[in-house]
């Protein structure tokens, strides 16, 4: 009997049906966690991860990410469940040379796993440009001075190598990005 038939004046409710009952069922067990967290530089501004999915409940997978340092992690992007035993991300836009920390956790109605193992890389690096070397001839007994300037995109130090030079060449770097190259060839 519900308290509204009880009550004088209660308008009997719609949804009333003593044959009716329903039962709340009980949330799934969390996912498992996401374990072997991996992925690859592909880029000066793209890292691609992967993890296993060894979990058959998670309706998806939430990507942390830091940069610098592992003592920042915000959420960079929820991703649907994965069909496969492997799941994948592509994190783009970031910064060349820079190191970047990931970790993953899984998701479902009943909560969050534990996370994945923690994984940091760091994108490729930007090659420096050196500067408008063109072809040089010289004879015996003169001598040759080649300046070699070369920039950074990231504005990262230079040091700058030569290699092969002949035993009457010498190379000196300047230290800030520029070099330079003598030749002194004699007759013997």
């Amino acid at each position: 009997r519900s308290a509204c038939a009880v009550m004088d004046g209660c308008a009997a409710s719609a949804f009333e049906n003593a044959n009716v009952r329903a039962t709340t069922l009980s949330l799934p067990p969390l996912p498992a966690a996401p374990p072997t967290l991996t992925g690859i530089a592909r880029s000066t501004s793209a890292i691609d991860l992967k993890w296993n999915d060894n979990s058959a409940n998670e309706t998806g997978f939430e990507v942390y990410r830091s940069a610098g340092n592992n003592l920042s992690y915000l959420l960079l992007a929820t991703k649907a469940s994965s069909d496969s035993a492997k799941a994948i991300f592509a994190d783009t836009a970031l910064l060349a040379n820079s190191k970047y920390y990931y970790k993953v956790r899984a998701k479902n109605e009943a909560g969050y796993s534990a996370y994945s193992n923690e994984f940091n890389i760091t994108t490729l690096n930007n090659l420096p440009v050196i500067q408008g070397l063109s072809d040089k001839g010289m004879r015996y007994s003169t001598q040759l001075i080649v300046n070699i300037s070369a920039t950074d995109k990231d504005n990262e130090t230079l040091t700058l190598t030569a290699t092969n030079v002949p035993s009457f060449g010498s190379f000196v770097d300047n230290g800030n990005g520029t070099g330079t190259l003598t030749f002194n060839p004699s007759v013997s």
